[in-house]
């Protein structure tokens, strides 16, 4: 916004272009950064990575407060970026310390603290802004000193031999690598899709209400633009707190992709809307609307790729979801900026309807079905009470059949191991009547032997 007041200010027509290159850097940054952590975070640990990230964002929101050109703030902005994967990192750290019924409610729980940054955020930000931009950034930079030494004291690497196949076999071996399945892809690309719309958000509400309902006046467009993104923030924390556990309820019967439809369907409203809103409130409702919408997905989507995923896959594609996801938001502002210039305003509104109804598509007839996991407690217990009711329904039956057959006088098969006893039993008798003859001889004997030993 303070790029944006210069250049409203000196009338530069690159207003929109430069805006757009601090988030593309900032994004292009992430989108490198989620490819290092891919592998990073299984060697090192997950709280060496986590503090690691936490000093850099923290020197990097220092180094733009203290730029005094354009430049330097972007190539801050792309070191911030490179610093930026701490949710993919915390969300694959919460894939090795909860089973797979915990995890839903945990990345839940995750994107609501995020919204909570996006509620209090911009309000301190705005109040700090009076007093000039590097307050903000310093601002913010103890703010991450204070996370990275909270982190520092209060984490440890979490144990993850639990994240080993349920037989107790090694995660992976030389015949069979641990790989995250094709099927993902096709998340992967829903992930693009739901990614637009906060892309389309970010790059062009604030020009589009500026030109609409203010007529220039910057002053009360970064007014209603900052209590906007705090009504996004509340939308978000509000969805995933407290929808998202009647959510949870239908996902356990099966229903990933009504939620996904639901959310869809909700978004595309939202977009739709804000493109005819005649008021400023109106505009307000519909992105309220959209963002809600995309607060259904999202978090589905993870819970998703986490279910159709390998346990010891799961932190891995989690990591590659977020870089996904960065990658769409490096090419997302760079087109919806130049979308708003060269053509109608609001066709960046119409794209992302057009891309939520293609995800009600993918999600209807493309993307894949989760299987229902269970706790290897309830797969044990499932499985002891299947064979005693077997082994009681075959020794049931087998008592019917030998009544049945005692009734009409048949001979039963099972008697033919006792025949095989008693022609046991009958040489075994002859056997010992033989070896009593000879031990009666030998008694007879005996007396005589007695004698002759005597004389």
């Amino acid at each position: 916004m303070e790029l944006c007041r210069g250049c409203h200010e000196r009338k530069a027509p690159a207003c929109h272009w430069g805006v757009e290159q601090l988030a593309a850097a900032f994004a292009l940054g992430q989108a490198i950064g989620m490819g290092i952590l891919a592998k990073v975070p299984d060697r090192w640990g997950r709280k060496k990575v986590l503090l690691v990230l936490a000093l850099g964002r923290t020197l990097s929101t220092a180094m733009i407060g203290t730029s005094r050109s354009y430049p330097i703030v972007v190539g801050g902005r792309v070191m911030s970026g490179l610093f930026s994967g701490t949710t993919a990192v915390a969300t694959a750290f919460l894939a090795d310390v909860t089973t797979s019924e915990e995890r839903t409610s945990s990345v839940a729980t995750l994107e609501a603290s995020a919204s909570l940054g996006q509620i209090i955020g911009p309000l301190v930000g705005g109040a700090l802004s009076h007093s000039g931009f590097g307050v903000t950034c310093y601002t913010a930079a103890a703010l991450g000193a204070v996370n990275l030494l909270v982190g520092a004291l209060v984490l440890s690497d979490p144990d993850r031999p639990n994240q080993d196949p349920p037989s107790g076999e090694p995660a992976s071996t030389p015949e069979q690598p641990a790989r995250i399945p094709w099927s993902a892809g096709l998340l992967y690309l829903g992930v693009v899709l739901s990614t637009l719309g906060p892309a389309a958000f970010e790059s062009v509400a604030w020009y589009y209400a500026t030109d609409t309902y203010f007529a220039g006046d910057l002053v009360r467009s970064e007014d209603f633009y900052s209590k906007l993104l705090s009504c996004a923030g509340v939308t978000t924390f509000v969805t995933t707190v407290c929808i998202m556990k009647p959510i949870d309820c239908v996902k356990r019967m099966g229903g990933e992709k009504r939620a996904v439809t639901a959310g869809s369907l909700i978004g595309a409203v939202g977009c739709m809307g804000m493109s005819m809103a005649p008021t400023p409130c109106t505009f307000a409702v519909m992105a309220v609307l959209s963002v809600a919408g995309g607060s259904l997905v999202k978090p589905t989507l993870s819970s998703m790729l986490t279910m159709i995923c390998p346990e010891h896959t799961v932190g891995r594609a989690v990591i590659y979801e977020k870089a996904v996801k960065a990658v769409a938001r490096t090419g997302a502002p760079l087109v919806f900026g130049r979308l708003y210039e060269r053509y109608d305003p609001r066709v960046s509104f119409y794209v992302n309807a057009a891309t939520n109804i293609l995800l009600v598509l993918l999600a209807q007839w493309v993307f894949p079905s989760p299987p229902r996991k269970k706790t290897l407690a309830g797969e044990a217990v499932e499985a002891d009470a299947d064979a005693a009711d077997g082994a009681a329904a075959n020794s049931d039956s087998e008592v019917v059949e030998a009544l049945e057959d005692l009734e009409r006088g048949k001979p039963d098969e099972t008697s033919a191991p006792a025949l095989d006893g008693s022609d046991q039993q009958t040489e075994f008798s002859e056997a010992d009547s033989r070896d009593m003859g000879s031990t009666q001889s030998d008694e007879e004997s005996s007396p005589k032997q007695l004698a002759d030993f005597s004389d």
